[in-house]
């Protein structure tokens, strides 16, 4: 961290008491406004993907899932097979190295 730069936020939030930093007071604000810019981050996210892709990212656990649903909603999985089970399993067994 840049000291200047601490020691500015420190004066500027009020966080000077006998020429010594409340670092208690200073974590506390500076833990709001790091998670009210992952929060403007996230709902901005949010909102180009809903624009882009017409997908609610709160209903993905990670972004894997989403390209998934989008590719399905774009068709690219058209005329492909589902496979599970025995099936699958014995596909498998011609697959070498990754994906």
């Amino acid at each position: 961290i840049d000291y200047n730069k601490f020691i500015e936020n420190a004066i500027a939030w009020e966080c000077i008491k006998d020429d010594k930093v409340d670092i208690i007071k200073y974590s506390d604000i500076y833990c709001q406004m790091d998670c009210e810019i992952l929060e403007k981050g996230y709902n901005t996210f949010k909102n180009m993907i809903k624009t882009v892709c017409d997908l609610n990212i709160d209903n993905f656990v990670s972004i894997a899932s989403i390209a998934d649903t989008y590719m399905l909603k774009q068709g690219v999985y058209d005329g492909v097979y589902k496979l599970s089970g025995v099936v699958r399993e014995f596909i498998q067994l011609c697959v070498v190295g990754g994906r």
